[in-house]
């Protein structure tokens, strides 16, 4: 579709708030062979055993280039870092840096709309409260009831782990609604700190 719009001179404009979609475009994504199921768990075993400081730190000496620019906290992406140089013997930042972008430097220009923070934590909340109307209760109960693996990214949405907690008895409905809320608030603050460091180079309107 690009191609076909660059070919007749018209512009395209990509709207959208996920970040991997625009780094796709502009840095690429490395065509990685996949990681078996076996290397992966093993790899998450190793983690949960070592604890996160020991095994960023074992990380550091295969690819320091990838421990330096994973967020603290950020389990899953310190596995799959660890799970990629097991499985192809090469590190996930030297996969990345064969990579050409789509969009060339200079054909293309950022753009971040940065909301004013009061307004956006309020919409947040509005948000959990549409969320709650729509039935977010029972999808989590089901969801529980087929019996996946904590470690699954399904099981680490925001909102499952607040409702589990009312499901299971540990919150009342009223305080698993205010954790919900402050959680998704917390993820709102962590995209735009994602944006900020990711696209520095991009305006901000």
């Amino acid at each position: 579709l690009l191609d076909d719009l660059r070919a007749e001179g018209r512009p395209a404009i990509l709207v959208g708030g996920t970040g991997l979609y625009f780094m796709s475009l502009t840095r690429g994504l490395a065509d990685i062979p996949a990681v078996p199921n076996a290397v992966r768990d093993t790899v998450e075993a190793d983690y949960a055993t070592q604890g996160e400081a020991a095994f960023r730190a074992r990380l550091g000496q295969i690819d320091p280039d990838a421990a330096k620019a994973i967020e603290q906290g950020d389990r899953q992406r310190l596995v799959r870092a660890m799970s990629v140089f097991i499985a192809s013997g090469r590190p996930l930042s030297a996969w990345k840096a064969d990579t050409l972008p789509l969009l060339p430097p200079g054909s293309w220009t950022g753009l971040v709309i940065e909301p004013d923070r009061q307004r956006l934590y309020e919409n947040c909340d509005l948000r959990v409260g549409w969320m709650m109307d729509q039935g977010a209760l029972d999808e989590v109960q089901a969801l529980l009831a087929r019996g996946l693996s904590p470690a699954l990214p399904a099981m680490k949405a925001v909102g499952v782990r607040e409702l589990a907690a009312h499901l299971s008895g540990e919150l009342t409905r009223d305080d698993a609604v205010a954790a919900l809320k402050q959680a998704t608030r917390n993820y709102a603050k962590r995209q735009l700190t994602w944006f900020r460091n990711q696209t520095a180079d991009w305006t901000r309107v």
